[in-house]
């Protein structure tokens, strides 16, 4: 009896102990907002997990991008679980901006393993760090753009073009954002060189359909890209690679509310040509081209409840060409983004307020083939408020406004009717969430644009997705209305930097797109998955030009043509992913036509991105220190325009008088080129030194060595007395080209 009423009044003391501490120190214990984001092991953002507050009644779940916010006692003890991820628990302490990996949950039972994938299907492709690191290392360059042209339902038509063209849409028709934030399209010279870093935007979605209500002003897709200013991985990287070198940091404050994270690159391109060209004649030697950009993001925690995101990303082309000592062209081209990203959130209900401004421009020294000097810009300005509510269980709602203000500039074109002008779009949208039971999820939108400049128009773009899902299965269909203000002229018959882009001109309707898709999905616990979709696009008021280029006069609204096209496709693919081995093959099968009154006698016609067959094999194999991968690509041949007849002129600005001869053309895309098909193989070994990682890569663009055209252009011969033809010939751009790489990571 006295041991226990020893034992009683030690406890109590120690109570009493404890509660003049606090009454010393009141701010050691009480209530605050946490915030926190919640990734998986990969860097993906993990959306619907429950966070639980231990020995608290109360608990929240994340957001789409991994993010929540509860109030809590501190110091305390957080819980969080997913159904695909082990459950976690981690110690808030005040003040704290919380970044919590979750690891995939794997059950084994005897010979049987489950283990959980990021979601797939429903109209959308994602992309991670870890998916990236499974494809081959092209020229060893990984980015976002080359693994997304690996999905079904995409295509890519040469090395030359870095567009993708999804579901049979043309490239110029995909908007690109990040975070949820429209931002300019930039692109380097060839599919080789993107510009996306993945250090910073390895996280990224591809909606091919189901779009969300918010987004709009894009005709056949969507690519949302995340940055990434915090890292578990490594603070710094260094790579030497074949095309180009890259520097990149990442860090972060002592109190963890401020992350940062940059990246720069820059090519070495012109120096390979300055050694290429020596001894070569001028017909044959190697343009001069270099390219720079820099991505950065920053992530700033001001208060509990409220944070601010910084992102800007740069880039810069040139390409030069010297034919002679007074004979000097160029080509130069660029583009800049900045997004400020103020964020509240309280409780279940956040805000959003965005900040952006866009540029894109060209320049143009010209005296060959195409006789041009000019200079095009485009500034976009644009202000957003977005709200998304997660107050109801089975509910979830967003709405939002954005005003963008777009002002566009053309310097040498006056003799073409561009002039410099502007564009206000205003855009409204509201969508709901909600999940039905017994796996049924509908989503509803409707988003309204009103669009002034030359012309006026407001329209309005229902959305709706219905998703079942139940024991591995997906079963899915979406109805998507999308608009589109402005139109590209081709220069030069192919699209390149030198391409125009124009808005939408005096009396001109924008272009419209009702899309319908369906498809399913299944997912087995022995690592199989099958995914298939079937897809329609009817496209209405879209636009196309009846010349090309520069080669006549006449005024650049007399040329644009009003017209419709529709695409119709299936697309299907089969992976496997288990232990070492990842494996996957898709194909994809479509139909695109266009039609316009004043191109070819307004009959439909396939435009050059109609490409009817696409397949990809890929498959890899990572154990510790190594990574081997490789993939195989088919495509059927894309389409060119070829010259029906001839006319015969005389050059008077020719010294010596001498004839021209100027092809006659009559019926577009007339011509089908050979099928592409390529294997591209790449090994990554992996070790460490200290503190330092290195990673060598080695590989080998195009294997086989295969002769793929990147254009076809026509020359003309006189084969006999008083005869000519024109002749095609073909230009290959990437033969069998073998390449290393080093990075090193600190």
């Amino acid at each position: 009896m006295g041991n226990l009423t020893g034992i009683f009044l030690e406890n109590m003391l120690r109570l009493a102990l404890f509660l003049a501490g606090l009454l010393m120190c009141p701010g050691v214990l009480g209530q605050v907002w946490v915030t926190g984001r919640v990734l998986s092991e990969n860097g993906f953002p993990v959306e619907g997990a429950n966070v639980q507050v231990l020995d608290e009644n109360r608990g929240t779940v994340t957001d789409s991008m991994g993010q929540f916010d509860v109030e809590m006692n501190v110091p305390g003890r957080l819980r969080i679980t997913h159904l695909n991820y082990c459950a976690l628990e981690v110690l808030v302490k005040k003040g704290e901006f919380l970044l919590v990996a979750l690891k995939p949950l794997e059950h084994r039972l005897g010979e049987v393993e489950v283990k959980a994938k990021e979601m797939k299907g429903v109209g959308m492709v994602s992309t991670s760090r870890r998916d990236l690191e499974r494809m081959p290392a092209l020229l060893g360059e990984r980015d976002v753009v080359k693994y997304l042209a690996l999905s079904p339902g995409v295509v890519t038509t040469s090395a030359l073009d870095a567009g993708l063209y999804v579901r049979g849409g043309n490239s110029v028709d995909n908007m690109f954002l990040v975070d949820g934030t429209p931002i300019a399209n930039p692109a380097h010279l060839t599919g080789i060189l993107s510009v996306f870093d993945t250090w910073i935007l390895s996280n990224s979605q591809l909606y091919k359909s189901g779009f969300p209500a918010e987004y709009n002003s894009g005709l056949s897709a969507y690519v949302n890209m995340h940055p990434e200013a915090e890292g578990e991985d490594f603070n710094g990287e260094a790579t030497l690679g074949f095309l180009s070198s890259a520097l990149k940091y990442r860090g972060q404050t002592e109190n963890r509310r401020l992350h940062y994270s940059v990246s720069a690159r820059t090519s070495y391109l012109q120096g390979v040509a300055a050694l290429y060209n020596l001894g070569v004649d001028d017909e044959n030697s190697m343009p001069f081209y270099a390219f720079y950009d820099v991505t950065g993001v920053m992530r700033l925690q001001l208060k509990e409840k409220l944070s601010l995101s910084v992102f800007g990303l740069l880039s810069t082309d040139r390409l030069r060409l010297e034919r002679d000592v007074d004979r000097k062209e160029a080509v130069r081209w660029g583009s800049g983004s900045a997004i400020a990203h103020l964020q509240y959130r309280a409780g279940e209900s956040v805000w959003d307020w965005k900040l952006s401004v866009n540029h894109a421009g060209t320049g143009t020294d010209l005296k060959k083939n195409v006789h041009l000097d000019s200079e095009t810009l485009r500034n976009d300005y644009l202000v957003e408020w977005d709200y998304r509510s997660y107050a109801m269980e089975n509910w979830r709602w967003e709405a939002g406004m954005r005003l963008e203000y777009g002002d566009w500039r053309y310097g040498g074109l006056e003799q073409w009717g561009l002039a410099d002008t502007w564009h206000l779009l205003l855009t409204g949208y509201v969508q709901g969430t909600w999940s039905m039971g017994k796996g049924w999820m509908c989503q509803g939108g409707m988003n309204y644009q009103y669009y002034q400049g030359k012309s006026d128009a407001h329209r309005v773009s229902p959305r709706l997705k219905v998703v079942w899902a139940r024991q591995g299965w997906q079963v899915w269909g979406s109805v998507d209305r999308t608009m589109q203000y402005h139109s590209v002229w081709t220069v030069l018959n192919l699209k390149s930097p030198v391409d125009i882009w124009c808005p939408l001109g005096k009396g001109a309707k924008p272009a419209t797109c009702w899309q319908y898709s369906v498809g399913a999905d299944k997912e087995w616990e022995n690592g199989w998955y099958v995914y298939g979709a079937l897809f329609w696009k009817d496209m209405r008021h879209i636009k196309d030009f009846k010349s090309f280029g520069f080669s006549e006069d006449g005024l650049f609204e007399e040329r644009q043509a009003d017209g419709k096209g529709q695409s119709k496709g299936v697309e299907v693919e089969v992976s496997y992913e288990r232990g070492a081995w990842n494996w996957r093959a898709n194909y994809t099968l479509s139909d695109a036509w266009n039609r316009f009154e004043g191109i070819n006698d307004g009959k439909r016609f396939y435009p050059p991105y109609d490409v009817r067959y696409h397949a990809l094999v890929a498959a890899s194999w990572q154990r510790k220190k190594w990574c081997l991968s490789a993939s195989w690509r088919y495509a059927s041949g894309m389409r060119t325009t070829f010259p029906v007849g001839v006319a015969v002129a005389e050059d008077i600005h020719h010294p010596d008088n001498s004839l021209v001869f100027v092809p006659i053309y009559k019926e577009r895309y007339n011509f089908k080129m050979p099928a592409q098909h390529q294997l591209d193989i790449s090994a990554d070994y992996r070790w460490q030194r200290g503190k330092l990682h290195w990673t060598c890569t080695v590989g080998v663009y195009n294997l086989y060595n295969r002769q793929n055209p990147v254009l076809v252009y026509f020359e003309a011969e006189e084969y006999e007395t008083y005869y000519t033809r024109f002749v095609p010939y073909s230009r290959v751009l990437l033969p069998c080209i073998p390449y290393i790489s080093l990075t090193l990571n600190w």
